[in-house]
């Protein structure tokens, strides 16, 4: 019985796996196929000057299909986010005021959305630029996603439509979602807002609005960064809410969701036939503000530092120390491997955070895309509801880990509790959700 149940869920795993990457393949089959009708008509230099607008020089994008995101938005619409490969790169003043020195082919994030339209079929696309405030929220492709931006993440989301017209933006500070922007001209539907720019109270909850003045620039990355082209714009940033066009989730409760607005730019004097409509956009899912109830959490057992558990495993392979509890594996992909008998230590970086290094070292070594997955959560926890922050905390530092050290894992096994030693003194492996400086003494929220 209990092979046919492990059988049972390794067989659904892999359906799974081939239906989203039958789903992929769909898409990009329709991308290449469609494409060229993606861009609004006459979207060129004279409608930018004659309209408020902020529209960009429009560019191929090369979409990278081995890296991507599958997700659902509250309103049940699927959406496949891809990396793109340009070499050009749009950056806003914001950002380069914030990290000047900042080589932005590795620091900001450029994705393609493809949103289902459960209407026609289609998945519609917007590009999605993501820009870090700080060193901890720099993050790698698989750390962050419009459905996964971190707890302690502080930036700024844009979104811009498939042919570079500004939409939508959202500025995150530590996690929460502070404001939106919107391009000068944009105008509120005023049969669901109380005022237009000029006033507050743009939305039922929103408390002031400010014009901040942008610079956006394309830069090509490569030897040297090249300025091809940049404009200046007024950027409205309103205050987090919600545009008010709102449907209800399975709960009942508002979602927030943000059309764009074409009425503020240039679409009056578009001739021809309009090829591509924006979909509606659902602001970034931020994840809660980890506890620090949850991170120094033991669950009963004893804690150590990383200095015990060297002086315990020195030598030792990354097998021989996953192994030295009893196996409680139910699935084919060894998830619930016993761990370490130390398996709670102290973070080096900060003593007020407890390390699950069974999470680092056995769910860490899946990747963010199954370590994160519902399938593997249910496997190791029972219920998705049993994962705490510890849990992400832990995964997190173990995705990280491997990324950077399996090589050297793989050519020194012995040295294996040396090599997690190293790298979990360096604070540049961390990024907002492993980032240590959280749960000071001070501050034990």
């Amino acid at each position: 019985m209990l092979l046919f149940s492990c059988l049972e869920e390794s067989d659904q795993l892999q359906d799974n796996t081939a239906r989203r990457n039958d789903q992929l393949v769909h898409i990009r089959n329709w991308f290449e196929a469609n494409k060229q009708d993606l861009r609004i008509k006459d979207s060129g230099l004279n409608q930018r000057q004659d309209s408020k607008e902020l529209i960009l020089p429009f560019f191929e994008k090369e979409p990278d299909w081995s890296k991507f995101h599958i997700y659902q938005w509250p309103d049940g619409r699927q959406v496949f986010e891809v990396n793109l490969s340009n070499k050009e790169i749009v950056l806003n003043s914001q950002f380069t005021d914030n990290l000047p020195d900042a080589d932005p082919s590795k620091t900001v994030i450029q994705n393609i959305l493809f949103v289902e339209n459960k209407q026609n079929g289609r998945f519609d696309p917007v590009i999605a630029r993501y820009y870090p405030a700080d060193e901890y929220s720099v993050s790698r492709f698989e750390e962050i996603s419009y459905n996964n931006i971190g707890a302690g993440w502080s930036g700024t989301v844009d979104i811009w439509t498939y042919d570079e017209r500004y939409f939508v933006g959202f500025i995150i500070e530590d996690g929460q979602l502070i404001a939106t922007k919107h391009p000068e001209g944009y105008q509120p539907d005023s049969r669901k807002r109380k005022s237009t720019l000029q006033g507050e109270n743009l939305d039922t909850t929103c408390r002031h609005v400010v014009s901040i003045y942008t610079v956006v620039t394309i830069v090509t990355a490569g030897n040297g960064s090249e300025i091809s082209y940049h404009d200046e714009t007024e950027v409205h940033m309103v205050c987090s809410g919600g545009t008010l066009y709102n449907d209800l989730d399975t709960n009942g409760t508002p979602i927030p969701r943000y059309d764009y607005d074409p009425y503020g730019g240039g679409w009056g004097g578009v001739s021809g036939e309009i090829n591509y409509t924006p979909p509606s956009i659902s602001e970034p899912l931020i994840l809660k503000k980890m506890k620090c109830s949850d991170l120094m959490n033991t669950h009963g057992e004893e804690f150590h530092d990383i200095h015990s558990f060297k002086l315990q495993n020195i030598g030792k392979t990354y097998e021989n120390i996953i192994n030295q509890r009893e196996d409680k594996s139910w699935s084919f992909l060894g998830s619930q491997k016993g761990g370490p008998n130390i398996r709670y230590i102290r973070d080096p970086l900060n003593p007020n955070i407890i390390i699950d290094l069974r999470h680092l070292l056995i769910i860490g070594r899946l990747g963010p895309i199954i370590g994160n997955s519902v399938e593997v959560i249910q496997w190791v926890s029972g219920s998705q509801s049993a994962y705490d922050d510890q849990d992400y905390y832990s995964n997190e530092l173990g995705y990280s880990f491997w990324a950077n050290y399996s090589n050297l894992v793989q050519r020194n096994p012995t040295n294996f509790v040396e090599l997690l030693e190293n790298f979990l003194y360096h604070e540049k492996y961390r990024n907002s959700i492993s980032s240590p400086n959280r749960c000071n003494l001070t501050n034990n929220g």
